[in-house]
């Protein structure tokens, strides 16, 4: 029998795809627990639930449908519900609350179509939770982000309509695009390796041999390792100084999937150098969760991350509230020169947790550049 086509809401297209890594991953999981939530439709379209009609497919298990049956409004409510699945920064709530505004603004214009001269049952019925105002400030309490941002981003859209994506994939803070949106095209092209080094960093790019000797020299007197994880191993660069030590290693690419592991790994250490082109933060948060899943929560763990990863947030950013509440704590950050990756410009910095022993901070010594 053939499946019926649904449109999307306009809704339901203000999040990203996932990536086929993930897709599959959730597909896997619907085949072998099932379609733990429901599809949602409203007014025919799919409002929220694309990701898991596609991983129903894959999966060939029959999707479930359901029709939205809330009050106010069906934006407010996908936009709600897809912020507690996701860790996103200040900057990617302003775009997607940018994103929002001619959707609210149709929405308007439809619940003052529907409500005119039918009383104030109906008009309440079409409110939206967030009330009436101006809508940058509505866009604003939907997305919980700052109006002030928006009405930046606005700007950015006007002057460098394509920076938006940078600040979608979490390359960019609406800050530093403010002020490349400012210059020249020319200058803005140059900008992204000179003017805030922040140009795309590969995702397989290979740590520097003197920074995994740097983390041996600074690890190995203090800790006794003689297992260790590393995650996305790449040619295996970041565990050649440790001679003598079991390693744990996956690699996507020669078909050992870090996301397929154990539910358990018993290890001494973690070493982590995880892709952040593209997805950028989110793909470091994917695998730093997933660490914190398999291994005990009092082993050394050492990840190279993008500096954003830890600042660019506000009170409200679940990923703050997540690296303050949930994560273990920071025991010590290496700062990195901007051009310690080879032939990349970029911002990064190597966070170390579970190692009390070492002081809270270092800069790499000129040696192992």
């Amino acid at each position: 029998m053939k499946r019926k086509r649904f449109a999307f809401h306009p809704a339901c297209l203000l999040f990203p795809k996932l990536g086929k890594q993930e897709l599959q991953e959730l597909a896997d999981d619907i085949k072998q627990n099932g379609l733990q939530n429901s599809i949602v439709l409203f007014n025919g379209k799919i409002l929220d639930g694309r990701n898991r009609l596609e991983a129903c497919k894959l999966a060939k298990v029959q999707p479930r449908f359901e029709e939205w049956e809330g009050d106010g409004s069906p934006l407010e409510w996908v936009i709600s519900q897809n912020m507690m699945r996701r860790h996103l920064s200040a900057s990617q709530k302003a775009v997607i609350a940018f994103d929002l505004l001619p959707l609210l603004e149709k929405e308007a214009k439809e619940r003052q179509r529907r409500s005119k001269g039918r009383g104030k049952k109906v008009a309440q019925s079409c409110a939206t939770f967030s009330g009436n105002g101006k809508v940058s400030h509505i866009a604003a309490r939907i997305a919980k982000t700052g109006s002030t941002y928006i009405e930046q981003v606005k700007t950015i859209h006007r002057k460098a309509p394509e920076l938006l994506d940078k600040i979608r994939r979490g390359q960019l803070t609406v800050p530093e695009s403010r002020e490349l949106a400012n210059l020249s095209p020319k200058q803005r092209r140059k900008g992204f390796t000179n003017f805030f080094g922040m140009s795309d960093r590969p995702n397989d790019i290979e740590t520097p041999l003197g920074i995994c000797r740097y983390l041996h020299d600074l690890i190995s007197p203090c800790y006794r390792v003689r297992t260790i994880l590393d995650p996305c191993a790449g040619r295996g660069n970041l565990t050649k100084p440790w001679k003598k030590r079991k390693v744990i290693s996956f690699e996507i690419t020669r078909g050992k999937d870090f996301f397929e592991c154990p539910q358990t790994i018993l290890c001494d250490l973690v070493l982590c150098n995880p892709p952040f082109g593209g997805d950028g933060i989110n793909q470091v948060l994917r695998f730093f969760e997933r660490i914190l899943d398999v291994v005990s929560r009092r082993t050394p763990i050492a990840v190279v991350v993008p500096m954003t990863f830890r600042l660019d947030q506000r009170r409200r950013s679940t990923r703050w509230r997540w690296l303050r509440d949930e994560c273990p704590p920071i025991a010590s950050i290496i700062s990195l020169p901007r051009d310690a990756f080879e032939g990349v410009d970029y911002f990064c910095e190597i966070l170390l947790f579970n190692m009390p022993k070492l002081m809270p901070h270092y800069f790499l010594p000129d040696e192992y550049l």
